[in-house]
C-alpha cells in the first residue's frame, strides 16, 4: 500500500510540475478532446503506463485539460495520503499509544483536509 501511494504521489507530483512548465494558452488548445493528451501528460512522468491506466479510469478524462489532468491526479494522491494517515491515527488511538489530545487533534486536522480543503482545490480546477 505504501508503495501505491508513493507512486501516486509521485505521478501528482511530476505532472503538476510538467503543467505548471506548459502556458495556459497551449493547456486549453493542446490536445482538444482527445486520449492524446492524456498519453502526453503521462510520458512526461516516472511511470507513464500507471499514469495513463489511473486517468483513463477517471470519467471524462478524456476531454481535460493539462490543468484537469493534474487536478485529478493531485485528488487522488492527496485523498490517499489523508485517508492513510487518518487510518493510522485510528489505529494509535484504538491502541492507546501516544497523547491522546495530539491523536485527536491530528485526526481534526487531516478530517477538515478531505472535506474542505480538497473540494477547495479541486474548485480551483474547475473553474
Amino acid at each position: 500500500m505504501k508503495t501505491i501511494t508513493s507512486i501516486t504521489l509521485i505521478l501528482s507530483l511530476q505532472t503538476l510540475l510538467f503543467m505548471i512548465s506548459i502556458s495556459s494558452s497551449h493547456a486549453k488548445t493542446f490536445f482538444p478532446n482527445d486520449i492524446t493528451q492524456i498519453t502526453f501528460t503521462c510520458s512526461h512522468t516516472p511511470y507513464p503506463n500507471q499514469c495513463v491506466a489511473s486517468l483513463i479510469l477517471y470519467p471524462g478524462s478524456d476531454k481535460l485539460t493539462v490543468y484537469g489532468l493534474a487536478g485529478v491526479l493531485l485528488n487522488h494522491a492527496i485523498r490517499v495520503k489523508t485517508n492513510t494517515a487518518i487510518e493510522k491515527i485510528h489505529q494509535l488511538q484504538k491502541a492507546g499509544v501516544g497523547p491522546k489530545q495530539g491523536l485527536a487533534s491530528c485526526d481534526s486536522k487531516y478530517n477538515a483536509i478531505l472535506v474542505t480543503h480538497i473540494p477547495q482545490a479541486n474548485a480551483v480546477f474547475e473553474k
